[in-house]
């Protein structure tokens, strides 16, 4: 598996167009680093290796007038990626807009494994030592929303079984035809619910989730909940979910004034 992911990860960086070449933090998202993917062979894994990136341009694309107002190289996302690689690459700005907002997507980039984490630039070193100063009731916030997006895609129509989106695949098609609804949603809402109520209790992004729940998740993404059970078992944390951020000692805002000043160190330090 670590093969694999590193050759994901360089696969990323080889694919990079030139303005997003100088990758400075990637690692691994979704369910490598979550923990969570089925077995190689497994008839109803769906799940591709993704990797992330976050990159830094030359100086003159933030202080002069190149980058002025532009919606372009913000980041980048290969239309087609390679058999069984999900790529992602933002660039430095965009990321710690997005750190600002609360976003747990790219909080959790921060907070994934060790292992998990495949190129730390120097310049990126900050960024994962102070991931804690960056956490806020924003990001529970965010984590309960996609939560609740998610519960929203999986809920069967008045026919039993769950509508199909634009996004799903054949094979994902399919498995909604034979479980009734998408299983993939289903992992993903009680995982974001879950991290949620520990992030609230103890002020920490848990990616990796721990074994017990990891079984949990992969029965669920391999069809062995009926719906009735597991919509109980959403309701149960969600309600958990909502007493835990009522509790919280979060801030109700990040650092801000750390997010600005470390978008500039970061942004200089890269350049070397």
């Amino acid at each position: 598996m670590r093969d694999l992911a590193r050759a994901a990860v360089d696969d990323l960086r080889a694919r990079c167009p030139p303005w997003a070449s100088n990758v400075i933090l990637a690692g691994l998202r979704g369910s490598d680093a979550h923990g969570t993917k089925l077995p190689e062979g497994h008839p109803r894994a769906t799940d591709d290796v993704d990797a992330w990136g976050i990159c830094v341009q030359p100086i003159s694309w933030y202080v002069g007038l190149e980058g002025y107002r532009s919606l372009v190289r913000q980041h980048w996302a290969p239309e087609i990626s390679p058999e069984g690689f999900d790529h992602l690459v933002y660039d430095v700005r965009k990321f710690f807009f997005l750190l600002r907002k609360g976003n747990p997507n790219v909080h959790q980039w921060l907070w994934c494994d060790d292992e998990d984490r495949m190129l730390v630039n120097s310049a990126a070193r900050p960024l994962v030592e102070n991931r804690a100063k960056f956490l806020s009731v924003r990001v529970l916030n965010a984590l309960g929303g996609y939560a609740t997006a998610q519960l929203a895609k999986m809920e069967p129509t008045e026919g039993g079984r769950q509508a199909y989106q634009g996004y799903m695949g054949d094979k994902r098609k399919t498995l909604v035809d034979e479980i009734g609804y998408d299983v993939k949603n289903a992992a993903h809402c009680v995982r974001l619910l879950s991290m949620g109520i520990e992030l609230a209790v103890t002020g920490k992004l848990v990616v990796h989730r721990r074994f017990s729940e990891r079984v949990r998740l992969m029965d669920i993404k391999a069809g062995e909940w009926n719906y009735p059970d597991l919509r109980e078992l959403v309701t149960d944390l969600d309600a958990d979910f909502r007493d835990a951020k009522g509790k919280t000692e979060l801030p109700a805002e990040p650092d801000l004034d750390l997010i600005r000043d470390m978008a500039v160190t970061v942004i200089c330090d890269a350049q070397a």
